[in-house]
């Protein structure tokens, strides 16, 4: 899961209800867990999102774009986990 820090105003994220605070759960079915996946699995231009909301919502919005244009997503730092 991603957390999303920000939302550029009048972007693809901001037309799909996305807000800051926002989780990223999985992409066409596959989870997320870093920021890595995300590129590697948003790198088309049609995709479905799973996304759980700030009020503990859940949704799934179809995303098509052309590659050219940003999502307009800020994403907050990944959290650096450690073996134990």
């Amino acid at each position: 899961m991603i957390r999303v820090a920000a939302v550029t105003p009048g972007s693809i994220a901001e037309e799909l209800g996305l807000v800051s605070g926002s989780e990223l759960v999985a992409v066409n079915g596959t989870e997320l867990d870093d920021f890595l996946d995300w590129e590697y699995h948003t790198a088309d231009e049609e995709f479905t999102l799973h996304v759980r909301q700030p009020d503990g919502s859940e949704i799934e919005v179809e995303i098509e774009r052309d590659l050219d244009d940003p999502i307009g997503l800020s994403l907050e730092p990944a959290r650096i986990r450690r073996g134990a």
